[in-house]
């Protein structure tokens, strides 16, 4: 016998023993010892509803509850349509005006985020479109859930 095809004979009875090898039979998986009866049915748990983002803030009327004693309302009510290069707001509605000054962080302002692109950073906070500004007692804009 020459050495190649000793070679080959070696080669052909490994393949034949890894041939047999994997051919027999899958042992079978013995099931665990605690099973649950056939009677007992499994549920999912119910889907949790997320939170509404408005359900957090207080509305139009709360906030102008805690103004101080005597304050005029502003009638403004405009909708922010975005913001200029120089910082100035483009405004959308009703502008009060009081002595040629026009009247929009004031008590009582209804402004609403209409932005294009969606998001606006005012005094450091970040207001979705559509979300409803008015000012806090402090004179500090805060958002509200609803203008009632």
């Amino acid at each position: 016998m020459n050495l190649p095809f000793k070679n080959r004979f070696y080669i052909s009875g490994i393949l034949m023993s890894l041939l047999v090898g994997c051919a027999s039979p899958i042992q079978s998986v013995t099931p665990p010892s605690e099973s649950i009866p056939a009677t007992e049915t499994i549920t999912a748990p119910e889907p949790t509803i997320a939170p509404s983002p408005k359900a957090d803030k207080p509305t139009y009327s709360e906030v102008v509850g805690t103004y101080p004693a005597g304050v005029n309302l502003c009638k403004t009510e405009a909708s922010l349509e975005g913001i200029s290069a120089n910082g100035s707001w483009l405004l959308n509605g009703d502008i009060q005006i009081i002595d040629n000054q026009m009247q929009v962080k004031c008590y009582g302002t209804k402004i609403t985020v209409n932005v294009e692109g969606g998001e606006l950073i005012l005094d450091g906070v970040i207001y979705a479109k559509g979300a409803l500004l008015t000012v806090d007692k402090d004179l500090n804009w805060i958002e509200v859930s609803s203008w009632e």
